[in-house]
């Protein structure tokens, strides 16, 4: 059985429509739930960590929080007692 270079072109081209449909709407889905996502994951983390640190005064700092600062950006610990 042979199979001609037209037919292989044609399934060639409805496969690669296909995938380009597909990762289209793949992309799209992200793009509309990647936020949600983030926020529902960001909880969790959160609700896990405050069930294994039961201490009531610890806070968890955020990344990209300076080290050294407090959430209202006011200096803690030594540089604080410093004055610096």
């Amino acid at each position: 059985m042979k199979i001609e270079g037209k037919f292989i072109f044609k399934v060639a081209g409805t496969l690669t429509a296909i995938s380009l449909v597909v990762a289209l709407l793949l992309g799209l889905t992200n793009m509309l739930t990647a936020d949600k996502i983030a926020a529902i994951n960001r909880q969790k983390t959160e609700e896990a960590l405050a069930k294994v640190v039961s201490a009531a005064d610890c806070e968890f700092r955020r990344r990209g929080d300076p080290a050294g600062h407090d959430r209202r950006g006011q200096r803690t610990g030594r540089q604080a007692e410093r004055g610096l």
